[in-house]
């Protein structure tokens, strides 16, 4: 018989082991499940900073380094996040550097122990020392960086001075587009800081010894160099090589970091809440004032700024505007001396004595909520212009519009050329009055361009909560009424994305056919009417890979409407 001392002590022991086993259990189950987690010492493995092999308790897992740190308590180390849609991975997190919440992409010092001298598959995943010089893998950076906006920041030591330098946006497409780099505008007016525009690194395809995707037709720039990159020419900046250049600042860099950080955009209000559990207010009155003067102006701090000799100007997508164009802006001046108002619309410009196509600031109504934004204006189009331009393709488009829904909500591309204005602010402008679209059409056959137009009396779009649900009048043109006739009918039906999936098919029509766009079914191998696929635009019966297509749309009088109008729908 066992006395009692000895049998409490084998039962404890057995609920130690088995209480053991549990954690080694979750601990490794976890371990099995993290995609990256290869390129972990055994030592890093027990440093994780939000997994605790000790402890019971479920692991929170964020989507990036600043959901991590929403309280701003954490300190930089290895975390495992879990990208939307994808397995977890351990990254480096900057938490204690302003703005706090960075993931790193890549460290690298002169002269580094870890060779950049590397084929595609090893760049697609992670390499190097997470906690020293490392690369966490172009698939991976894809993972985050399509799942919100991102700011990215390049630090840089050239030996004698330390340089920050800001990006309004970075995102990495996926694999089958090489993992190609787009960037928004540089943060700035120094010249250095213009570098990865300046040589064209911006929508450059990655490339490595064995993936010749640059520009250069003499030779592969990542076997010339020694080290992959988004290459434009031989000579631009590079970072993944033994040495590191940022030309203009130093041509053999101490070091080099890259690092992003999701876009604040409309955590702000999130923030404040946060803000307010912290505080513990007990004056309602207090907290209903502040949190109702954040709403009107949080979209307001949510913009970026435009620089015009010196002097910075918000507007929501600043980012769509390179810099060489801002001084392209026709009313940009006027409005920074105070010499004109805000108009809501381009066709109010045109009521003012603006006639030239180009680069306008507008800021739709309601002001105190809306940001100013910069649009394309067209007013010389069937002579009595005043067309706003929402959106624009061609068929050798560079642009990638398989995008996600917050891209497709803020807008994306080049406000001068190929860009989708974005959803949010085309639900701002066409909510303000009535307006009427145009989609104006090309297609070349047998040589000749031939031009055409379908109109809409009605354009509108809901807010996000309807899913930026389309609202259509009548038709006309001669292009055929390719969304809302028999054969598509999109009226009164919400947007889809690739990661939003609200239309009315068994399958993801934004992901089989390629891009955003409001779907009704994609049960053919091509979709009948879609102005955002890459390299193919349709629009049925009148062409089926269009060469060029504008959406534009212009106010009207709802009391007023055409003669020809008015006798189409007459019964």
């Amino acid at each position: 018989m066992f006395s009692h001392r000895t049998l409490s002590f084998l039962l404890l022991t057995i609920f130690a082991v088995e209480k053991c086993s549990a954690f080694t259990t979750v601990y490794s189950s976890l371990f099995n499940r993290i995609e990256n987690i290869g390129a972990l010492t055994e030592e890093q493995k027990s440093k994780i900073l939000n997994v605790n092999p000790g402890s019971m308790e479920k692991v929170v897992m964020k989507q990036d380094c600043m959901a991590l740190n929403r309280n701003a308590d954490k300190r930089s180390g290895i975390y495992v996040i879990q990208p939307k849609g994808h397995k977890p991975l351990v990254v480096y997190c900057v938490m204690d550097s302003p703005g706090k919440g960075w993931v790193v992409l890549q460290h690298v010092t002169k002269n580094s122990n870890i060779s950049f001298a590397r084929h595609w598959d090893t760049y697609k995943h992670t390499f190097g020392n997470m906690e020293d010089d490392h690369w966490l893998g172009n698939e991976y950076i894809h993972w985050i960086t399509q799942q919100a906006h991102y700011d990215v920041r390049f630090l840089i030591d050239s030996g004698f001075e330390k340089i920050a330098i800001d990006y309004a946006s970075f995102n990495v497409e996926n694999e089958n587009n090489k993992y190609k780099l787009r960037l928004g505008a540089p943060i700035g007016v120094s010249q250095t800081e213009k570098n990865l525009v300046i040589n064209k690194n911006d929508n450059m395809m990655f490339s490595t010894s064995d993936q010749d995707n640059d520009r250069n037709n003499t030779e592969n720039c990542a076997a010339t160099v020694g080290g992959g990159w988004w290459f434009n020419h031989c000579s631009s900046v590079i970072f993944n090589n033994q040495q590191i250049r940022w030309p203009g600042i130093c041509d053999n860099c101490q070091s080099a970091t890259i690092l992003i950080r999701r876009t604040f955009e409309n955590c702000k209000l999130l923030n404040l809440c946060y803000m307010f559990s912290i505080m513990k207010f007990n004056t309602q009155f207090i907290t209903f004032t502040v949190i109702l003067l954040s709403i009107q102006s949080f979209t307001l701090d949510a913009a970026d700024l435009l620089l015009y000799e010196n002097i910075q100007l918000k507007v929501a997508n600043a980012e769509m505007v390179h810099q060489n164009q801002v001084s392209n802006i026709i009313n940009l001046r006027d409005l920074l001396l105070k010499k004109a108002t805000y108009s809501r619309d381009c066709n109010e410009l045109l009521q003012r004595g603006f006639t030239d196509d180009g680069l306008y600031v507008i800021q739709p109504d309601p002001l105190k909520l809306t940001p100013p934004l910069v649009v394309n204006c067209n007013m010389s189009y069937d002579c009595s212009g005043g067309w706003t331009v929402l959106h624009r393709n061609t068929r050798q488009s560079e642009m990638t519009w398989n995008e996600t829904w917050t891209a497709y909500k803020y807008g994306f591309g080049n406000i001068q050329g190929d860009h989708y204005i974005g959803n949010q602010y085309m639900y701002y402008i066409t909510s303000q009055k009535w307006y009427k679209a145009r989609v104006v059409i090309d297609e070349e056959k047998d040589g000749w361009t031939q031009q055409n137009y379908a109109e809409y009396d009605i354009f509108r779009l809901g807010n996000e909560t309807t899913g930026y649900r389309l609202e259509l009048g009548a038709y006309r043109g001669g292009a055929g009424d390719a969304l809302a006739g028999y054969e598509n009918m999109v009226d009164n039906l919400p947007f889809s994305s690739r990661d939003s999936d609200t239309d009315g098919d068994a399958a993801n029509c934004a992901s089989k056919y390629g891009g955003g766009w409001w779907f009704d079914t994609c049960s053919t191998r091509s979709p009948f009417a879609m102005l955002t696929q890459k390299e193919k635009i349709h629009w049925e019966p009148f062409c089926k890979n269009c060469r060029h297509a504008v959406l534009m749309v212009k106010p009207v009088n709802m009391y007023c409407r055409s003669e020809e109008m008015t006798r189409q729908i007459r019964y």
